[in-house]
């Protein structure tokens, strides 16, 4: 689940960064975005605000799932943290499963769900 966001954005941010435009692929920031969005709780912690850096037992999470060095982890946390901090406070979004549930025998695709 990535946020509405314009692609000019997300390449504006990987642009300000070096290595995270050279490492990083559309589909890991999007993994990010949906693994930082069911991990919030663990994120935030005792924190009533976004951490500047991720708890280590999420990042070693986030760097396992996605095969990529903690540091790298966290500048992306540093890069789009806001950006996660807002998808997890904006309205729910559905999952692709609740779209082909709801929409999908309409159109008669995905009737194995």
């Amino acid at each position: 689940m990535i946020p509405d966001l314009p692609a000019a954005q997300i390449l504006e941010r990987l642009l300000a960064h070096e290595s995270l435009y050279h490492n990083l692929r559309y589909s890991d920031i999007q993994r990010f975005f949906e693994l930082t969005h069911r991990l919030w709780p663990e994120i935030l912690g005792t924190e009533t605000s976004r951490p500047l850096s991720l708890p280590p037992p999420v990042c070693d999470l986030l760097a396992t799932v996605l095969q990529l060095d903690t540091s790298l982890i966290q500048l992306t946390w540093h890069a789009f943290g806001d950006i996660a901090e807002a998808a997890y406070n904006g309205p729910p979004q559905p999952s692709v499963d609740d779209i082909f549930r709801v929409h999908g025998r309409t159109q008669k695709l995905g009737l194995s769900f």
